[in-house]
This record gives C-alpha cells, sequence and structure tokens, in this order.
C-alpha cells in the first residue's frame, strides 16, 4: 500500500510540475493575482472586499496567505496551491472510494484515473479555484462516509466543517448537499434528527460567520444572487430547453473528461454498467450537482463549475478496470500522453497575453490611439494606460461604439477579434468559452461589417474608422 501511495503520487506531481502556469490565463486568473498582489497594502480583508461577486472568500485568504507565508510571486504561489490542493484531492479521494467500496484496489485505481483527466489537470496546473474547492468537497465526503461506518460525532461535525469551507470557496457547494443526502437516506435508520439539526447548523456556522464579517449582509446577499440570471435560456419552449440542457451536460462532459475517458464512460455505461448497481445512488448523486452546475453559461473553457463530474466518472472508470491491468496500463499511456499534449499547448501564449503583448508594444510606438475589445479579453489592459471600450451589451451598446469611434476622426481606433465576434466565441485561456451568453444576438462584427472600415493589421487586431449611423 505504502508503494502504491509512493507511486500516485509521483505520477501526479510529475504530469503537473513542469506544466505548472505561474501567469494568470483564465478569465478571473487576473483578478486572483491583482488581489493577491494587493493584500500587502491593503490587507486580506479589503483585498478580498475588492473582488467581484460571488467572492470566493477561502480561496482568495488562503492564498494570500500562502503568498505572504512563503514569500514568492503572486502567480507562483497561487499556482503552488492549485498543484497542492490538486494532491490532496487526489488523497482523499482514494481513501473516500476504499471507505465506499472496502476496496483498496478500487480506490487507488480511482485516485489513478482521476490524475489522467483533462480538466482536472488545468486545475491543478493554473491560477484557479477549482482544486482548493474539490479538496473540501472531497475531504467532507471522505468524513461523512466515515461517520456512516463509525457514527462518531467527530466526523459529522467534521464534513459539515468542510462543507461549510467548501462554500466559502464556492456558493455552488450548495449543491453538494445532494450526495451528502443520499449518504444520510442510505444510513437514515442510524441517523437522528438531532444530529442531522447539528450538521446542518456547524455548516451555516462555517459558512456564514466568515462572509458576515468579510462581506456584511449585503454583501452576502449580493453574492448568493449574482448569478442567478446566468441561467440556460427557457426561451423556444420545453423541447428547445431540454436540448439545451442536454447539450451542455454531453459538451461540457467531454470537455472535462475528454474524448477518450468520455467514451469509456459510456461505455462502461452500457456494456459494464451491472457492477456499478451496489452504487448507482452515489454516482447519480455525485453526476447530479455537476449537471445541475453546467446549467450556467458562466463556466470557462472546460465548463469549471460542472467540474465534480469527473469524480463519479473515475469512479465508475476505477471499479471497471480494477480487476483488468492490462487495460487501465494502456488507458495510462493514452492518457498521460494526452496530459503531456495538455501541458506543452498551455506553453504557448494564449489570446489575452498576445493581445496584452500587442498593447504593451503599441502604447511604446504610438501615443494617440483608442481600443474596442470585449469583457472577456479586458485584462490585456490592465497596467497599459490604455482604458478601452468594452463591450458588455451588444444589443445596448451600438450607438455608444459608433460615438467613441466617430468622437475623434483623427486617432486610429483599434478593434480585436473578441470585440468583432461578442458575445460568441469569447477566448477564454488556450480556447474560446464553451457557450455563448446569449442566443440570437447579433454579433458586433456583423454591424461593423454593415457600417465601417475595417482593415487588418495583425492575426487578432483590426483597425476600424468611418462608421456611419447604427444599426436599428
Amino acid at each position: 500500500m505504502r508503494l502504491g501511495w509512493v507511486g500516485l503520487i509521483l505520477y501526479y506531481l510529475l504530469t503537473r510540475s513542469f506544466f505548472l502556469q505561474v501567469r494568470p490565463v483564465y478569465y478571473d486568473s487576473f483578478e486572483y493575482v491583482r488581489l493577491v498582489a494587493s493584500m500587502s497594502k491593503l490587507g486580506i480583508v479589503e483585498a478580498i472586499r475588492n473582488s467581484h461577486q460571488p467572492v470566493h472568500t477561502l480561496y482568495i485568504m488562503i492564498a494570500g496567505g500562502v503568498n505572504q507565508l512563503i514569500g514568492l510571486s503572486p502567480g507562483l504561489s497561487l499556482s503552488a496551491l492549485s498543484l497542492a490542493a490538486g494532491l490532496g484531492v487526489v488523497i482523499f479521494w482514494v481513501l473516500f472510494v476504499k471507505e465506499l467500496t472496502n476496496s483498496w484496489k478500487v480506490g487507488y485505481c480511482a485516485g489513478l484515473v482521476l490524475c489522467m483527466v483533462p480538466g482536472f489537470f488545468v486545475a491543478n496546473t493554473n491560477i484557479l479555484y477549482e482544486s482548493l474547492l474539490l479538496m473540501a468537497q472531497v475531504m467532507s465526503l471522505w468524513s461523512l462516509i466515515k461517520y456512516s461506518k463509525t457514527l462518531k460525532l467527530a466526523w459529522l461535525i467534521s464534513g459539515a466543517v468542510l462543507l461549510g469551507l467548501s462554500q466559502l470557496v464556492f456558493i455552488g457547494s450548495l449543491f453538494l448537499l445532494i450526495p451528502i443526502a443520499t449518504i444520510f437516506w442510505i444510513m437514515r435508520d442510524k441517523m437522528s434528527w438531532g444530529r442531522l439539526v447539528l450538521f446542518g447548523v456547524v455548516f451555516v456556522m462555517i459558512a456564514g460567520t466568515l462572509d458576515v464579517y468579510v462581506l456584511g449582509a449585503g454583501g452576502i446577499i449580493e453574492k448568493y444572487l449574482s448569478h442567478t440570471g446566468d441561467l440556460v435560456s427557457g426561451s423556444g419552449g420545453g423541447l428547445i430547453l431540454l436540448g439545451r440542457v442536454v447539450r451542455n451536460i454531453g459538451y461540457i462532459s467531454w470537455q472535462l473528461l475528454g474524448p477518450v475517458m468520455a467514451l469509456l464512460v459510456i461505455i462502461i455505461l452500457i456494456f459494464d454498467r451491472a457492477k456499478l448497481a451496489r452504487l448507482r445512488l452515489i454516482l447519480i448523486s455525485l453526476a447530479l450537482p455537476a449537471f445541475l452546475m453546467m446549467q450556467y453559461w458562466h463556466a470557462g473553457y472546460y465548463g469549471r463549475l460542472g467540474m465534480l463530474v469527473i469524480l463519479p466518472a473515475s469512479l465508475m472508470v476505477g471499479i471497471a478496470l480494477s480487476k483488468r491491468s492490462f487495460w487501465i496500463i494502456c488507458l495510462g499511456m493514452v492518457m498521460t500522453f494526452q496530459l503531456i499534449m495538455l501541458g506543452i499547448k498551455q506553453q504557448s501564449t494564449p489570446y489575452v497575453l498576445s493581445l496584452k503583448q500587442w498593447v504593451e508594444e503599441k502604447v511604446i510606438t504610438e501615443s494617440d490611439w483608442k481600443f474596442v475589445t470585449s469583457d472577456n479579453a479586458r485584462m490585456a489592459f490592465e497596467d497599459s494606460g490604455i482604458a478601452p471600450f468594452v463591450i458588455h451589451d451588444p444589443e445596448r451598446e451600438i450607438q455608444d461604439l459608433n460615438e467613441y469611434i466617430n468622437s475623434s476622426p483623427e486617432q486610429k481606433v483599434y478593434i480585436d477579434r473578441s470585440a468583432l465576434s461578442y458575445p460568441y466565441w469569447q477566448p477564454d485561456g488556450w480556447e474560446d468559452h464553451l457557450l455563448s451568453k446569449k442566443n440570437g444576438v447579433m454579433a458586433i462584427g456583423e454591424w461593423v461589417e454593415r457600417h465601417c472600415n475595417l482593415k487588418e493589421v495583425s492575426g487578432i487586431i483590426y483597425e476600424i474608422s468611418d462608421c456611419v449611423g447604427d444599426d436599428e
């Protein structure tokens, strides 16, 4: 067993350590680096208050603490946190599955498979909060499985505390109550109402106390209501809505798991599902929170709000391959190659950083110019001294854009690809955002083609001029 742990930990570290990203790449990463860098002047609490909603309170607090403790750059501190927390996820996932199945071998296989998942690799090697979130969630589930076997109150309280901490990392952790409720249902004959109430009280106290202190009552209300309007569109009727829901689940799961793992899960569900019968309730309850979170467009390139789907998938594959050593070796070879290729891709320059380089060079060579970009690429202008026109709502901002372009005819105005394609095909990391914000909205580029002169400057930059009128 000890040798197995050493091998698993080494595999995790060797497949990730060489590909760590100390530069911000994904949408919110730029803000995390800026907040951590500002903590020496503002203090941790004030820095957290400067974050956007929903605030990832505990993530920012721990990130700032790690940065001050080890004295590295903000980017390196945040990447180190992602790497370390990801290792914690693997360790406690193995322990959870071992308790769940009464098999070290199945637990080990599930942990190994988890290490191979592309979406998990992205979370572990970039400045993202998902590794810390998953660690708190998996530790909570492990504590509650231990409680279901021992009935020791300490395990119940531990599970509630860890769930509360995960809630402080991200508000979507509330959906973890689905698998937790399933565990309690399975052991309902041993679970008293008093202990159930105790669990709830501890959870609310942990999840609420720090936020009350940092954000205040108004801030908490804003935090929990900030993205209620971002759910998948229900326009078009029930069948269209169902189609969008299924599309989101299939598309995002494919991205998170990668094609090899996704196809393997499908094969297991079709041909080997008998082995999963005993754990059917647990598997469904772990998948449901992920499927629900996938219905928010605000999910990033890898659909990161649905990250929890990697847990039931790795459990299914771990069970199916735990007695098939040859196949798990084959899977390991294929998936490791996929991770290496993904890691190599992460060494290239993503869209926003390419734009940032162009802006920095332009500031030096030309002084009198303006720029139009989208909300997804505005981070390229931080610290540049240039305040771009940032597109948030194409339907309402066409007239303002027209006035901005024509207000100073002597100034050159540039526009990038993300602005022209907005609200579709928006950059996030090395790829484009999975799902558009809205359906049926005219892209800015369509209006520009009809009303403006457009000249390509580089692969992603254009000069725009002589716009006439708006689009009624």
